[in-house]
């Protein structure tokens, strides 16, 4: 969890000061513009945590079936 908010943090400062910005599409909405660099590490961060918390639960789980 901690490794996660440093790379949010070095996202965020490293990002600042980027030329090109895109925006992303969704069905509703679409969202400001936004640097490509942050938007692939936010996308790689979300990733990290949720494999993270996944193998978390998995074991958990495996543990209370013991």
């Amino acid at each position: 969890m901690t490794s996660t908010l440093l790379l949010l943090i070095f996202l965020c400062l490293g990002s600042q000061n980027l030329e090109k910005r895109y925006k992303l599409d969704f069905f509703v909405n679409e969202t400001v513009q936004l640097p490509i660099g942050f938007l692939v590490g936010t996308s790689f961060t979300i990733g990290f945590l949720s494999g993270g918390l996944a193998s978390i639960l998995m074991n958990i789980n495996i543990e209370a079936k013991k």
